[in-house]
């Protein structure tokens, strides 16, 4: 993160129906405070137990990149957790706040805001009223995404312990969910690193392509560009959408479908997807080498980095 970051508190983050009061008395509000400075309680449940959901998105030149999509994978985390429903309109004016007060910002700098509404503080009587959702957002701008656009990364497969399409058969497993329980995801890029990779794409333990810990993967199979299928228990990729479009302006196919693992060895190519980093090529796939096409991958996130909406 760099050093100049925008925080914004988000009073009463709940969207209200007509004839429903907002907590505060003057409405929703937007409170800026210091990045640096203390802001949230060690009871919010978003800190204690991760219940909470999160989305990070990219504004470039006063625009929400995938704004649309973002916002209904929020809407759909807030359902699969049973938290009320958050007022877009609310997230959405605190983002571009957030963004707006950045300094030394251009037309073509790529700002990150984290997006956050947790259940709210955990009760310490049982009796008493239920929590009220917290939310805020956090701008900042990003340093060293440019590099592994460039350089790519090396990935190996590693076994998530789940079978395909559990989120389906066990929705209380939340799989599909962008949750603030993230301990699993960083625990995964930690044993990749230790085995001497740059991070990792999970597979089920059937024998199913998923995601990476961070990021959706897009795969070049015979020609044809793949994406494994959300409903068998992933997020649904919101840059990696994008990139297909991309792709498929410039001829190429596109597939959303479950994938097995030995058909990674029929991939030529592959790229790591995600809000922050566009398109990251993969150098290397469990120590085999892949086909980086730099003029390609340059131009997929020229495309990915232009969009204003």
């Amino acid at each position: 993160m760099s050093k100049d970051a925008s925080l914004i508190l988000i009073d009463d983050p709940v969207r209200h129906g007509d004839g429903e009061d907002a907590r505060c008395p003057e409405g929703r509000r937007l409170r800026h405070v210091p990045f640096t400075e203390p802001a949230l309680t060690v009871l919010n449940l978003g800190l204690v137990r991760g219940d909470g959901i999160f989305e990070t998105v990219s504004v470039v030149d006063g625009a929400i990149q995938a704004a649309d999509a973002h916002q209904a994978r929020f809407l759909r985390s807030a359902r699969m957790l049973d938290l009320p429903e958050p007022d877009i309109e609310v997230f959405h004016s605190a983002v571009l706040t957030a963004a707006e007060d950045l300094e030394h910002v251009t037309a073509d700098t790529q700002v990150l805001v984290k997006v956050v509404m947790t259940r709210g503080l955990e009760p310490l009587d049982p009796a008493g009223p239920p929590p009220a959702p917290v939310g805020w957002v956090l701008a900042w701008v990003p340093e060293g995404l440019e590099g592994p656009r460039v350089s790519g990364r090396d990935l190996v497969t590693l076994n998530r312990g789940l079978p395909l399409g559990v989120g389906e058969s066990a929705p209380w497993l939340l799989v599909g969910a962008k949750t603030l329980s993230y301990a699993v995801n960083q625990a995964v890029t930690r044993e990749a690193r230790r085995r001497g990779a740059d991070d990792a794409l999970l597979v089920t333990s059937d024998g199913y392509v998923l995601e990476g810990p961070t990021w959706n993967v897009v795969l070049l199979i015979d020609g044809v560009a793949v994406t494994p299928r959300p409903e068998g228990g992933l997020l649904p990729g919101t840059t990696q959408r994008d990139l297909f479009r991309v792709l498929e302006a410039r001829g190429l196919r596109t597939e959303q479908r479950d994938v097995r693992v030995e058909e990674l060895e029929r991939a030529s190519s592959a790229w790591m997807t995600g809000s922050g980093i566009y398109a990251v090529p993969v150098r290397h796939l469990d120590g085999r080498e892949l086909v980086v096409d730099d003029a390609l991958t340059a131009g997929l996130n020229t495309a990915l980095a232009a969009r204003r909406s």
